[in-house]
């Protein structure tokens, strides 16, 4: 009578085992699945970003194209003399720009060939920003000739 129970035991002992042996088993196969799984997701997901991203930019730069340089064509800086252009100014064709950082102002004060008719006045400015330079509240690109008429001393 000893042995059935003896036998018994082993039976549910050899049950369990094989049992836990299946759940480790089980579960290791489930975890190589869900790595699986969120790698291919993070890998899809960076592809999906990288599209959007892409996307966004060209469509912004499609947009923006229109108004990258209205001032190209103005030569708001040409003395009509040919002189070489001031320190701070550069000559790109027959347009004269302000050369500049984009982001950080700039001062450029009146010379003789740049705004001669702003020298010593208290109204000037002169500052340049992101590439466009103000030259005073009346007279934003300045004056044409050597007197203006809102001069006033310093």
């Amino acid at each position: 009578m000893h042995d059935w129970v003896r036998e018994f035991w082993e039976s549910i002992e050899t049950t369990t085992k094989e049992t836990d042996r299946w759940f480790q088993e089980t579960s290791q196969q489930i975890e190589e699945v869900v790595k699986a799984i969120a790698q291919m997701s993070d890998d899809v997901s960076l592809q999906i970003q990288e599209a959007i991203a892409t996307e966004i930019d060209r469509t912004i730069g499609e947009f923006l194209e229109p108004f990258e340089d209205p001032f190209d064509s103005f030569d708001r800086f040409d003395d009509g003399n040919g002189s070489a252009p001031a320190e701070g100014y550069e000559a790109v064709g027959n347009v004269r720009s302000l050369t500049t950082l984009d982001s950080l102002p700039r001062y450029l004060p009146p010379t003789p060939n740049h705004h001669p008719a702003c020298i010593g006045c208290r109204h000037y400015h002169g500052y340049v920003y992101q590439g466009q330079m103000v030259v005073c509240g009346m007279h934003p690109y300045g004056w044409d000739t050597e007197d203006c008429p809102d001069w006033e001393a310093e």
